[in-house]
């Protein structure tokens, strides 16, 4: 009831305001990932719009090793966003977070390293759409590889000298992909990077920050970005968390096509065997044949 009054409150004071639909809160890392013994788990956290700064676990939320003894487990706000959690987990196995109404459990692998390759995009897109209480205009990207969040960076084309830099968890794919939005995002007040900054373009930095707080960057983006080339879809983050490109699977073989029945199979092999040697006995003949000579 008290939110719904602050809501009110909020839109009859900024009557220009977007009416956004709900306080969001995500973890980046999916459930029943593996991760390292120590490392950090990214947490987006709109809460401090309600009083909730201090504390981005309020309520209900929990964290729990599997060995039931305190481990390091430090939370740092690093913007008005999102939540850094450096952890240790010693002997335990797992961990389990609770984040709203959600809990989360990790495995605990002390041998854990980051994979070989570097991430890379997939596939990119514009995101429009708009609904009674909010509306999304950005970037959508899907990336191969699982990891907990993103550092962005883009420079606009008229202003080399300045970019605009943040951090934000990634949002969870299937088969092991990740989902970046940036822009304007559904249900969330202040764009990332405004629409119209998006539209004039720039050139666009990405790098992921694993689970062990290690960074690289993400390939696969071209030199420069820009709205206008980009297609344009309604379908938001749905679309990209379940969208899983597949290599096209090989043709099938041609069928066999023939007209003997499986008894009859010895027949046609026998029959076929028996051509095949009068043809060789025939060309034999033909070389034993003496050529007559003119005298």
């Amino acid at each position: 009831m008290k939110l719904l009054v602050a809501a009110i409150a909020s839109l009859a004071l900024a009557p220009t305001a977007h009416a956004d639909c709900a306080i969001q809160k995500w973890i980046g890392t999916p459930d029943g990932t593996t991760i390292p013994e120590h490392g950090s788990l990214y947490v987006f956290d709109e809460d401090d719009r309600w009083g909730y700064r201090s504390n981005p676990y309020a309520g209900d939320e929990s964290v729990e090793f599997s060995d039931r003894v305190p481990h390091r487990w430090v939370e740092t706000r690093i913007s008005d966003n999102v939540v850094r959690i450096d952890y240790a987990a010693g002997l335990a196995s797992t961990v389990t977070v609770g984040v709203r109404w959600d809990k989360l459990t990790y495995a605990i692998d002390p041998t854990w390293t980051a994979p070989a390759e570097a991430p890379r995009v997939l596939q990119y897109w514009h995101h429009q759409a708009e609904w009674t209480c909010s509306h999304s205009d950005g970037w959508m990207f899907q990336i191969d590889q699982p990891t907990a969040a993103f550092r962005i960076r883009f420079t606009r084309l008229d202003d080399i000298g300045n970019s605009i830099e943040y951090v934000e968890p990634a949002h969870v794919g299937e088969h092991g992909r990740s989902v970046l939005e940036i822009g304007k995002h559904d249900c969330i007040g202040q764009p990332t990077i405004a629409p119209e900054t998006l539209a004039e373009g720039g050139i666009l930095e990405l790098y992921a920050i694993r689970f062990d707080g290690t960074e690289v960057q993400v390939t696969g983006l071209p030199d420069m970005l820009k709205t206008s080339d980009m297609r344009t879809s309604d379908g938001g983050i749905d679309e990209a968390i379940g969208y899983a490109p597949l290599p096209p699977a090989p043709p099938p073989a041609p069928p066999v096509i023939t007209n003997a029945r499986s008894g009859d199979a010895f027949l046609v092999i026998a029959g076929a065997g028996v051509g095949l040697l009068f043809l060789g006995m025939l060309l034999a003949g033909r070389k034993r044949t003496p050529t007559p000579v003119e005298l």
